[in-house]
């Protein structure tokens, strides 16, 4: 894919409008800087002209405006849904996470369907939280429904929509526990689910399963990222969850595998030209078809960790790999395994044949006399009160 290539601009008293064209076509982009003096580049995913782009640039100069002079425009009331699409199209348009915020949108919009922003209270939020426990969620999962509806209704009432409070802030949040799960691949289920994988899928499975990458790591992987001569692939900043780059090394398998790759990727700038929902569709199919239950596509993450550890790896090179800035989250991911364990109690015994043969047979420290004892001892022998 040839590199996006900046047009000519068109300057305005807030900011820039310019192009920028890609493989796909011409796309409008505006410049401009926030209410924090921040500068602000967008592309305006929706605009098809110069014009339409002007009009964003303009939405986004009023804004800032009230911003700076503590003015909330107050707005006409709007359904959940509605606000739901202004949210991911202006708050979490360039979130990392904004495809999990559409996830976990879909069925807040089918719970408050019908509903407007002004109507949902704090009853209604708990009532959601409910209805997605008994879905099967964890109440860290819960947390994250709650966590993220609370940002929207900051920004409904900071963009005029609401005037009230954010039903959400007086919401006690439940204990999450230890939520971590203890899911590794066998080898057996390894080889089935590789088998049950189409050809597009099984890629990235091999790769997740040899790296330890995340699924968004993979899916930004670029070829320029991963160097052949080296056999390191490089997570880029931008890409990793972290926000720091780091480099893995890859094995033989994994390096051949993207070898393979690569010279049937034809002109695709990116390694895994797939969207996330494609991938987990497919996962979840051929888990299906594998028969094996249970097990998420990060849980090929936990995979790779705990079978490093299992092979002699220490914890501080799999945090490395892994990118964690804790050592405690690692620990996490390498819990022992039952076979690791029984090798360990097994020590205690290991050398007790040869400390039997060097044993001395040692008596008692203290004798408790018996009833039989008693009868048969002599009278000269029994202490003597004084």
């Amino acid at each position: 894919m040839a590199k996006a290539k900046s047009m000519a601009r068109q300057e305005t008293c807030f900011g820039n409008v310019y192009e920028r064209k890609t493989r796909t076509g011409i796309r409008h982009c505006i410049d401009y800087k926030d209410a924090e003096g921040k500068r602000k580049r967008e592309v305006v995913r929706a605009a098809r002209s110069r014009e339409e782009a002007v009009v964003v640039l303009e939405q986004r100069r009023e804004k800032v405006f009230f911003q700076l002079n503590g003015i909330k425009k107050k707005r006409g009331p709007i359904s959940f849904s509605g606000f739901a699409d202004e949210y991911l199209g202006e708050y979490a348009a360039n979130k990392k996470s904004r495809n999990t915020d559409e996830f976990r949108l879909r069925a807040a919009r089918e719970f408050f369907k019908g509903r407007h922003l002004h109507e949902i209270d704090m009853f209604l939020v708990e009532q959601f939280g409910n209805s997605r426990r008994k879905a099967g969620n964890s109440e860290a999962t819960v947390n994250r429904y709650y966590a993220l509806l609370k940002k929207m209704f900051n920004c409904a009432i900071n963009w005029g929509y609401l005037s009230s409070e954010n039903p959400v802030c007086k919401i006690r949040l439940k204990k999450e526990g230890n939520s971590y799960r203890k899911r590794v691949l066998s080898e057996d289920e390894e080889n089935r689910l590789l088998e049950a994988s189409p050809d597009y899928l099984r890629p990235i499975i091999v790769a997740a399963i040899h790296s330890g990458m995340r699924r968004g790591e993979l899916l930004g992987l670029k070829w320029d990222d991963i160097d052949s001569q080296a056999q390191t692939i490089k997570v880029r900043s931008e890409i990793s969850k972290s926000g720091k780059e780091r480099r893995i090394p890859m094995d033989s398998l994994l390096g051949a595998e993207m070898l393979r790759l690569r010279a049937a990727s034809g002109k695709n700038e990116t390694a895994f030209p797939l969207h996330f929902r494609k991938v987990r569709e497919g996962f979840e199919k051929a888990c299906r078809v594998a028969g094996i239950a249970g097990l998420r596509f990060h849980d090929l993450r936990h995979t790779f960790a705990t079978r490093l550890i299992a092979r002699g790896a220490d914890l501080v090179s799999v945090q490395n790999l892994l990118g964690h800035s804790s050592l405690n989250v690692t620990q996490l991911y390498a819990h022992p395994i039952d076979e690791r364990m029984r090798k360990a109690v097994e020590l205690l015994v290991a050398e007790r044949p040869k400390m039997a043969e060097n044993a001395v047979e040692l008596s008692p420290i203290c004798h408790q006399p018996t009833p039989a004892d008693s009868l048969e001892r002599p009278v000269s022998d029994s202490f003597a009160w004084n």
